[in-house]
């Protein structure tokens, strides 16, 4: 799986879909406004089936200012 935070419209045409709504929380809780731009994409299809929970990132971008407004 690959996990962007980004424009919904930009990354939607490429195939990711919103991590929320297949149950994978990012590292941090992101702003209201962001919570559709949490966005994951399958590099193989069905791998996103029973998946769900914490996703974790490595330390330099997993710090809380990233997340934040």
């Amino acid at each position: 799986m690959v996990f962007v935070l980004g424009d919904p419209a930009y990354y939607g045409r490429f195939g990711f879909t919103p991590a929320l709504a297949h149950g994978l929380v990012p590292p941090h809780e992101p702003a209201e406004l962001y919570r559709e731009a949490w966005m994951v994409n399958e590099l193989t299809p069905g791998k996103l089936i029973g998946c769900h929970g914490r996703v974790r990132c490595p330390d330099s971008i997993s710090d809380l200012r990233y997340w934040q407004e």
